[in-house]
């Protein structure tokens, strides 16, 4: 509810400041068969790969060289892990008078757009006769939108509700990749293999290990156990002290090792390894025999 009077209010501002013809009337109404606007974000995580969806949405409409985006700037980053903006084209018959005034002056506008929002079209068929990449990439063509097929989704735009110039203090624009979010900023070049301390294991002890880590030009300079066993901790630390990260990267955080015994059949003695590094590893082993 909170989100939907957020976009409710966004959208009476547009058409409150909307920029009309001259000789026009009272700023124009939204439509009564328009639905309420809906958060980008919902939105761009509701289609998936061939999937489309009517909606009527509102944020900062931006064009340039290479970019006619559509982002919202009180949103940058999406709860879930979905590009968070979308490629914009507009409809042959639809009206943009209005938008195109602001952008006469200003690259960038706020607006609430109605259209019908495209996910990623549907992968060709595996051509056998080529080789597994060649196939792939082949694949892979018009799968995107926009500049350099750069953007997971397009709406295309039927109707211009409201426009409205954009505040100087509005962010520009959103991350246009992961690698561009500022948690995803530690970019990992390496570590050792972790493993289960064998002491640990013959004595059954399990838990979680947090440490906090201090890189420094991309090397770990310092390390502190925040909780867990010291049977494990110290194999912990030894570990984290061979990783190494991009040069530029000075950061300091928290890191959490997770180790797990389990009952098994048969011979089977390897450790099983998770890591979404360098924010957690999960070390799962086998118990002490029978």
């Amino acid at each position: 509810m909170a989100q939907m009077t957020r976009y409710l209010a966004l959208a009476a501002s547009l058409l409150g400041n909307a920029v009309l013809p001259a000789g026009a009337g009272v700023a124009p109404q939204v439509p009564s068969d328009l639905q309420a606007p809906t958060s980008l974000c919902i939105a761009l995580a509701s289609v998936d790969r061939g999937q489309e969806r009517t909606i009527v949405v509102s944020g900062v409409y931006r064009v340039g060289y290479e970019a006619a985006i559509l982002y919202d700037p009180q949103q940058l980053r999406c709860d879930e892990d979905v590009q968070p903006l979308t490629w914009i084209e507009f409809a042959k018959d639809a009206d943009t008078t209005v938008l195109d005034k602001i952008l006469e002056k200003d690259d960038r506008a706020y607006v609430t757009f109605s259209g019908t929002l495209f996910g990623p079209p549907p992968l060709e068929p595996d051509t056998p006769k080529l080789p597994d990449k060649w196939s792939a990439g082949d694949r892979m063509r018009g799968t995107r939108y926009g500049h350099q097929n750069h953007y997971r989704t397009q709406l295309l735009v039927s109707r211009v509700v409201a426009a409205a110039r954009v505040p100087a203090a509005t962010p520009w624009s959103p991350p246009s990749s992961p690698a561009d979010l500022a948690e995803r900023e530690l970019t990992f070049r390496s570590a050792d293999f972790p493993i289960y301390p064998y002491s640990a294991r013959l004595a059954g002890i399990e838990g979680e290990v947090e440490v906090e880590v201090t890189v420094k030009e991309g090397k770990v300079v310092a390390t502190r156990v925040l909780a867990g066993d010291r049977a494990l901790a110290v194999a912990a630390v030894a570990n984290i002290e061979t990783w190494t990260f991009s040069p530029d990267v000075n950061k300091t955080f928290v890191t959490r090792f997770v180790y797990t015994l389990e009952r098994r059949f048969g011979p089977l003695k390897q450790q099983r390894i998770e890591v979404e590094m360098p924010t957690l590893v999960r070390i799962t082993a086998p118990r002490n025999g029978w």
